[in-house]
């Protein structure tokens, strides 16, 4: 039965996605409406899924079970800014930042090693044509390619420098996870500009030794009109040229192969605990955790409990700049949870003792 209202109430839901909206939802015996009644009367109006479940008495808890309808993110935003608070975001004791939509987007295009381009057609009459390519980027995140004369993108860029490139994040695996779109116009790299630009295509792509045979150019999406980038459900919006070239990549996201392996490998019982003790009520006794991404600002972490699934966001106590520093964050937050749940135990355990002996 829950199952079934949480997928039903999902299907209404996510038809909303850009409105943040309240659910109300109903225990098995208690008809036991949530605290925080309504966000936006108006979006609430619109929408009121009722399921039939435990007693889900708070927007957070709300938010867990069905997270894209609580994102306030608006679409259109051209600030590059992400949303704080948003899908997934465990209240309390950590910080809830995410880095900015322009330094998400910067961090997935620095990180490709590959995209998918679209050019306006030459054979095909000016249809939009998407291929894939290996991607290098520049200091102030601008796309490079190494193509070939042959190639039917070249021809299209000579006719008509207008095109786009999308880049996923390295552990894309659907809508669910990051992308981003940039749009813009390309330019052959010529002149004194060929050597500098090459050494940075090589610096991601080692092995391309072909960027020396004379039918290769290197191209460059020279000028960027418009960024567009999806971090899952509920989190999208427009980032300003200017906004993106000005901001810089995370500098710790790289290291999250390395250190979520880690984790989740040895260590899941301390993820379980952060949860726990960070997250709140609400994110305790989960089934199964799993660090999915990391940034500067915090984590990104799987989580399931019983039949539901989905992505949690954790910050961490503070900003962090470098692979040690995470070291160093992780295990404080990890000793500060298991010190307080110890504490909370020790507690429970002495008024379960003294209501013992009042029963005598």
């Amino acid at each position: 039965m829950l199952s079934q209202g949480l997928s039903s109430a999902r299907l209404v839901a996510r038809r909303h996605t850009s409105e943040a909206v309240c659910i109300e939802a109903h225990t098995n015996k208690v008809q036991r409406k949530c605290k925080q009644k309504c966000i936006n009367s108006q979006a609430f109006n619109k929408l009121k899924p009722h399921v039939t479940s435990r007693a889900y008495n708070s927007k957070q808890a709300l938010a867990n079970t069905f997270p894209v309808v609580l994102c306030t993110a608006k679409s259109g935003s051209t600030d590059g800014t992400a949303p704080v608070g948003t899908v997934g975001d465990a209240p309390g004791k950590a910080g809830k930042d995410r880095p900015s939509f322009a330094e998400e987007s910067r961090t997935l295009v620095a990180e490709a090693t590959y995209c998918h381009l679209s050019t306006a057609s030459v054979e095909f009459d000016g249809h939009p044509y998407g291929s894939m390519v290996d991607i290098a980027s520049d200091d102030i995140g601008r796309p490079l390619f190494a193509i070939s004369q042959l190639s039917a993108h070249t021809r299209d860029l000579q006719a008509d420098p207008r095109a786009s490139v999308t880049v996923t994040a390295t552990s894309f695996d659907g809508i669910k996870d990051a992308r981003v779109t940039l749009v813009g116009t390309c330019v052959k790299v010529e002149g004194e500009e060929v050597k500098a630009v090459k050494e940075t295509y090589l610096a991601k792509h080692p092995e391309s030794f072909w960027v020396e045979f004379q039918d290769f150019s290197l191209w460059r999406m020279d000028t960027i009109r418009h960024v567009r980038f999806v971090g899952g459900f509920g989190r999208a919006g427009s980032v300003s040229s200017k906004t993106y070239s000005a901001a810089a990549p995370d500098p710790v996201h790289m290291f999250t192969p390395m250190i979520a392996g880690h984790m989740n490998a040895d260590h899941k019982d301390a993820v379980l605990a952060m949860l726990s003790y960070y997250g709140g009520d609400d994110l305790r006794n989960l089934d199964d955790a799993a660090i999915v991404s990391i940034d500067k600002l915090g984590m990104d972490i799987e989580v399931k409990k019983e039949d539901d699934s989905w992505k949690q966001r954790l910050g961490f106590t503070r900003e962090i700049g470098n692979r040690k520093e995470v070291k160093d964050v992780l295990v404080e937050m990890t000793k500060t949870a298991a010190k307080a749940m110890a504490a909370e135990k020790k507690v429970e355990s002495q008024e379960s003792e003294s209501e013992g002996k009042d029963e005598e």
